[in-house]
């Protein structure tokens, strides 16, 4: 199921802990490369405090050059784009 995910916000300087929905959510890995060839984005797995599970989402940047640019300006790290319920 997929979620708004407007109320997102990173509350620690690793950015690993982040409030959703009144709830503080957790990511388990580092955003990793999914998706196809022609639709890529980044995602991690997240739980919040209950054990809930989540796939935050990230679209990647339109701009973005891989061979020219790190990484880490692949994406809006701030800003995800969607968020499942798992």
């Amino acid at each position: 199921m997929s979620m708004d995910p407007e109320d997102f916000k990173f509350i620690d300087e690793t950015r690993k802990v982040a409030l959703f929905q009144r709830k503080k959510l957790t990511l388990q890995d580092d955003p990793y490369l999914s998706g196809t060839t022609k639709d890529p984005y980044y995602r991690a797995y997240a739980e919040d405090e209950k054990g809930n599970e989540f796939f935050v989402i990230w679209d990647i940047k339109k701009d973005y050059d891989a061979s020219k640019q790190d990484e880490g300006d692949a994406c809006d790290w701030d800003n995800p784009s969607e968020i499942w319920k798992v």
